[in-house]
């Protein structure tokens, strides 16, 4: 018997409720050909620059030998359907969808365990992905299975504590089976904790504080050299054949992981499938920080999903073709991991900056700037609500400057050190310095009023 065919709704539209999307039926350009995962030696985390060559971060995926291997096609096509059969049996829904590229993998992953982790008992639901190669399967489920074993990541993401994700017979065919447990009282607690805490949505609040914060910081201090107002960007780049386009604010109404992740891979596709022109780049806004909760442990989740969210799209080299800066209202780059390493989507370490400005040239900041001036580089990404601006990197490269290629940088502790974009985070760093804590500060909170 065939497995039953589900269409997933793709939600182009800003997303205020709670997120049931993903996607089959819309076509989705290549990242790097078809399917160019990064399997045994994950990768994620690039130089200052974040669009330049990726560097490696300790996070490594075991190698197996597969006993498959030696079953022929069409014995293992048996088994396949056999072990679908014994499933239906079960009484696990079969979920077929039309996924061929990574986007949409995630986004059907991502929705299927949100809608999962609506119920609080035990599930499963199994995935059936005919168009996508086993192997493209197994680099996520081997991440997710090393995810579960990181403890560091883990406790803050609870509500993962419960998924179970592996190959339908060890990947004798294109299927994962995801698999929920009963929540454990703790866990549950925690969650609840996170979940109870979140404002409700509204769209008209939330958007007007991000595009009041877009055009204070980001167009107003040209911390994006071609972005000049909230709605349109790039500007200046026509000659280097890129048109200017609308960006895009999604909304998010749930701060639940699988929400955040299915939300973001559906502004993947979205942002893929829709020509330049008509949709430049996203912001994807979450739910804004409740008042009166720990600063340091709401940035401590942020920093977690963040890095999720960064690891996520290097599984399959989509960092090659988007591009990603995270932002919350207390960001503060002195508490995401790795500090004082590059992280994708993240401004450089504190500790980098003075050698960013001899880099750069800026010889007397270097020396005379504070090193609570220099702490104030943070409040480009301290945006009224958390956020993941998602760019295309075709725009970046376009926008490339000679003075913010790669370049060594010596940090002065014995460490030489490769970063890009030390141009731009110079001139951000020297002009935050001259706006002074007091009036970023009463920016930041006029706007975060706004978000109320």
């Amino acid at each position: 018997k065939r497995p039953v065919n589900v269409s997933f709704l793709f939600c182009f539209p800003v997303v205020t409720m709670r997120v049931t999307l993903a996607l089959c039926t819309i076509a989705i350009p290549s990242f790097v050909g078809a399917f160019a995962p990064t399997h045994v030696s994950q990768q994620y985390g690039v130089p200052v620059g974040s669009s330049s060559v990726p560097r490696k971060v300790p996070l490594t995926l075991a190698e197996s030998t597969n006993p498959l291997d030696e079953m022929s096609e069409e014995r293992k096509a048996n088994l396949f359907q056999f072990l679908l059969r014994d499933l239906e049996v079960e009484g696990v829904p079969l979920l077929g969808c039309d996924a061929d590229q990574p986007p949409t993998l995630q986004a059907a992953l991502w929705t299927t365990m949100a809608e999962l982790s609506d119920k609080d008992g035990e599930d499963k639901a199994c995935l059936v992905l005919e168009n996508i190669p086993v192997d493209a399967l197994r680099v996520f489920v081997d991440d997710f299975v090393l995810l579960k074993l990181q403890p560091r990541m883990m406790s803050q993401l609870p509500e993962l504590s419960r998924f179970s994700i592996s190959l339908v017979g060890k990947g004798v065919g294109p299927a994962i089976l995801i698999d929920t447990a009963e929540w454990s009282p703790e866990e549950k607690q925690k969650y609840e904790s996170i979940r109870d805490s979140s404002p409700q949505p509204n769209e008209l609040t939330w958007q007007a504080a991000m595009k009041t914060f877009v055009s204070r910081m980001i167009a107003g201090n040209e911390v994006c050299p071609h972005l000049k107002d909230n709605s349109m960007a790039p500007s200046g780049l026509e000659g280097k054949g890129i048109q200017p386009g609308p960006i895009g604010y999604r909304l998010v109404g749930s701060t639940n992981v699988c929400d955040i992740m299915s939300a973001f891979w559906n502004c993947m596709c979205e942002l893929l499938a829709v020509p330049e022109d008509q949709l430049s780049s996203t912001i994807m806004c979450l739910p804004p920080v409740p008042e009166g909760v720990d600063p340091e442990v709401v940035h401590n989740r942020f920093s977690v999903v963040a890095e999720l969210i960064s690891r996520n799209l290097f599984l399959y080299k989509g960092e090659d073709v988007l591009d990603l800066w995270h932002m919350h209202p207390y960001y503060s780059r002195d508490f995401v991991f790795p500090v004082d390493k590059p992280q994708h989507g993240h401004l450089p370490p504190t500790s980098w900056l003075r050698a960013i400005l001899r880099g750069a040239g800026r010889v007397a900041e270097a020396e005379s700037l504070t090193d609570d001036q220099l702490q104030l580089q943070n409040y480009q990404r301290r945006s009224p609500l958390p956020a993941v601006v998602i760019k295309r990197v075709s725009q970046l490269d376009a926008a490339g400057i000679p003075e913010n290629g790669m370049v060594t940088l010596d940090l002065g502790d014995g460490r030489i050190e490769m970063a890009s974009g030390i141009a731009t985070y110079s001139m951000n760093t020297i002009t935050l310095a001259a706006q002074g804590e007091e009036a970023l500060h009463a920016a930041l909170a006029s706007e975060m009023e706004i978000a109320k």
